[in-house]
């Protein structure tokens, strides 16, 4: 199994949206996120490994523009997928240090 396919589920806020990867879709999209009846995202699981990625993220940004109601166009969505996986890709340490906010404050609960 690719890493992409153990994708499940991705957190937005306090909602936790499911990721289906599915075959049947890719003859029209790469994906979509689909807010009813039920919050979710589908994608096409025939994508190379970076498409996967991008392709992931951009559905993502589409939940958060649609959950909070921002009305990101079609554009913006795009630009932020390319510039949030130019920033973890390029940027390791600020991903590491941003994923120990949660261990340090594990740690003061204990």
């Amino acid at each position: 199994m690719t890493i992409s396919r153990s994708i499940r589920q991705v957190n937005v806020g306090s909602r936790k949206i499911p990721v289906r990867w599915k075959k049947d879709i890719c003859e029209d999209v790469h994906g979509y996120y689909r807010s009813v009846p039920n919050p979710h995202i589908e994608l096409c699981s025939k994508l190379d490994e970076k498409e996967k990625v991008y392709t992931l993220w951009h559905e993502v940004f589409e939940a958060v523009s649609d959950m909070y109601g921002l009305e990101i166009p079609e554009q913006g969505i795009r630009v932020l997928e390319n510039v949030v996986v130019g920033i973890i890709r390029n940027n390791p340490k600020l991903v590491e240090y941003t994923q120990a906010l949660d261990k340090k404050s594990n740690k003061k609960k204990e």
